[in-house]
């Protein structure tokens, strides 16, 4: 089997940080790991989803926004050549937490994972970015961690937050 010429890994928050303390990263053969791109220092940080669509890569950062949106921070969503080039940033309301490409092909950002979660729906052809759509309240309470696309439907998830019983195993 031929390895492929271009295949990104891209290691991310906490994890990132555990790795290039140890600098012990390695790959298996035939593969090698590098720097794919590097934010600016103190305003786009704690990178978490990852898109690709049309040749370009978009990267969201939570850049410190609270996960429920009640600080009223943004976050920052910033879009990548391949080659590790700002192609050009958006600023989104509240904490960044998902991105999905969907076959328009629009780059779907969702906000505030523990609850207020808000939409924004990124054009990358045009480079436009509307109005965020803030949903009404959600039936779980909190917010949304993902989204997934079927054909001309979506589904949205929210977070796994395993709930412990306080007062003893169930009866």
């Amino acid at each position: 089997m031929k390895a492929p010429s271009f295949f990104p890994v891209v290691v991310m928050g906490r994890f990132a940080d555990r790795l290039a303390a140890s600098a012990q990263v390695v790959a298996a053969a035939p593969y090698t790991i590098s720097v794919f791109a590097t934010s600016i220092p103190g305003v786009d940080f704690a990178p978490d989803s990852i898109a690709v669509v049309d040749g370009k890569v978009f990267v969201g950062y939570g850049d410190g926004a609270a996960p429920d949106g009640s600080d009223g921070k943004s976050s920052t969503i910033v879009e990548y050549q391949l080659n590790g080039d700002v192609v050009t940033t958006y600023t989104v309301p509240g904490h960044n937490d998902g991105l999905r490409v969907n076959h328009t092909p629009s780059v779907w950002a969702l906000q505030n994972e523990d609850a207020s979660p808000n939409l924004v729906i990124i054009d990358p052809k045009p480079r436009l970015i509307p109005p965020h759509t803030p949903f009404s309240s959600t039936p779980h309470g909190g917010g949304y961690d993902d989204i997934s696309f079927r054909v001309t439907m979506f589904s949205l998830a929210p977070p796994i937050r395993p709930t412990l019983p306080t007062t003893g195993p169930p009866s």
